[in-house]
C-alpha cells in the first residue's frame, strides 16, 4: 500500500524490505503447511508442485496485473500496486473469517 502512495525513495525502500521480508517468512511456512497435508512418501512431489505454483504466480503476476492496468484505461506502476495491495487484503479478510467461523463452528 505504501507503495501505492509515496513518493520519497526512503519509503519504497522501506517498503521493498518489507516485502521481501514478507515473501522471506511466508514462502516456508507455505511449504511446510503443504507437507503437513500429505505422507512422507508424497513429500518431494509436494514440495516440486508448491514451489512450481509459487513461482508460476510469481511470473504471472506481472502480466496479470498489466492486463488489470489496460482493462482500467491506466499504466501507472502506482495503480497496479494499489490493486493487487486491495486483492491482498480482501484475501486476507476472506481467509480470516473463513478461520474464524470453522473454528466457531468447531466450538459449537
Amino acid at each position: 500500500m505504501v507503495l501505492t502512495f509515496t513518493n520519497s525513495i526512503a519509503f519504497v525502500i522501506i517498503s521493498v524490505c518489507f516485502i521481501g521480508f514478507a515473501q522471506g517468512s511466508l514462502f516456508p511456512v507455505i511449504v511446510i503447511k503443504a507437507l503437513d497435508k500429505v505422507v512422507p512418501t508424497q513429500a518431494d512431489r509436494n514440495v516440486a508442485m508448491t514451489s512450481s505454483f509459487t513461482f508460476l504466480g510469481q511470473f504471472l503476476s506481472p502480466v496479470i496485473l498489466d492486463t488489470v492496468g489496460k482493462v482500467a484505461g491506466t499504466s501507472a506502476i502506482r495503480f497496479q500496486y494499489g490493486t493487487l495491495a486491495f486483492a491482498v487484503l480482501v484475501c486476507v479478510g476472506i481467509i480470516l473469517f473463513v478461520t474464524l467461523r470453522s473454528k466457531q463452528n468447531a466450538l459449537t
